[in-house]
């Protein structure tokens, strides 16, 4: 343990460029990218001890609306915030849109036949649950359960030859949510969802677990954001692209494309684990650490607020 205590603080933006510059850079060659740091529109941050990260977003008219995993120290738990922008980017509003007992983060949020969905993870409920827009952006709620006694971790979904496709982590022993990408399909959204035989289909902590949106190139194949895991938690983004993918087969292939936090900003420079797509504009995360020994008065303020809870 470091002395002072070491937290980790995440910070999420908006990037006025499609996802294809950032895989077109590989490792942040400016030759390659039109992207400058100031094309970024930063989210506000939320308070002291508090952060936001998996941003996750939807165009609906002239407004992007992000879902955002908002983590609180003092509660040690995540829930899923909205942010509304206008089309010039400029904040309308920010507010909380779906909370439960366990912890929420990753909140992968897609429109299908007319409706809106989110799959956020919510491992330590064991359990994945689908949740389907009651009122969009703030009111959501329970679809079905998609996998039950899997703590899937990070879930992404992409639709291809018509099935739909799930590329997750699960949670385990020896960080086993960083170094195996496993995969699951359906014929339908609501399921059955059923193990793909070759997972998992990477084992190492440079590829092994989701960080966004999957998505399809011209040549029909599909790029895969992850993480890699392999210095820190979310130290950076690496690539894997699929060129065959079906109840059989997969066929994926490990990139030497990877993006550094310090692309997007010199102060959030010690990762970055999220890339997602929303048209025009790519949604990203980075994180930094503090040292601080105001970490040890959270500490005590969340155990007797506890302690408070159990007397009553």
């Amino acid at each position: 343990m470091s002395f002072p205590p070491k937290s980790q603080l995440w910070h999420c933006g908006i990037a006025r460029v499609d996802i294809d510059e950032f895989f077109a850079r590989g490792g942040g060659d400016p030759a390659t990218s039109s992207f400058q740091k100031s094309d970024i529109v930063w989210l506000p941050m939320p308070g002291p001890w508090r952060y936001i990260a998996d941003p996750f977003g939807i165009r609906q008219g002239n407004s992007l609306f992000i879902f955002v995993e908002a983590y609180d120290y003092l509660t040690k738990k995540g829930t899923i915030h909205r942010y509304a922008f206008d089309a010039s980017l400029r904040l309308l509003d920010v507010a909380p849109c779906l909370e439960e007992r366990t912890h929420l983060s990753y909140p992968f949020v897609f429109k299908f036949d007319g409706e809106f969905f989110m799959l956020p993870e919510q491992s330590r409920s064991g359990q994945l649950t689908l949740y389907r827009a009651k009122n969009f952006p703030d009111s959501w709620e329970p679809e079905c359960v998609l996998m039950d006694n899997i703590p899937a971790v990070d879930p992404s979904l992409i639709e291809h030859d018509g099935r739909w496709w799930m590329f997750f982590s699960i949670a385990g022993e020896r960080h086993r949510d960083r170094r195996e990408l496993h995969l699951a399909s359906a014929a339908q959204l609501t399921g059955p969802w059923h193990i793909h035989p070759q997972s998992p289909i990477i084992e190492n902590f440079t590829h092994g677990r989701p960080g966004g949106t999957p998505w399809k190139r011209s040549d029909g194949s599909i790029i895969l954001p992850l993480q890699d895991c392999s210095e820190s938690y979310g130290g950076g983004l690496s690539f894997a692209k699929i060129s065959r993918l079906d109840v059989d087969e997969v066929k994926i292939e490990p990139l030497d494309n990877y993006i550094e936090a310090k692309v997007f900003s010199e102060e959030w420079k010690d990762g970055t684990h999220t890339l997602s797509r929303c048209g025009d504009v790519t949604l990203f995360d980075v994180k930094k650490y503090l040292y601080s020994f105001g970490r040890y008065a959270v500490d005590i303020r969340r155990e007797l607020t506890r302690l408070r809870r159990r007397a009553l």
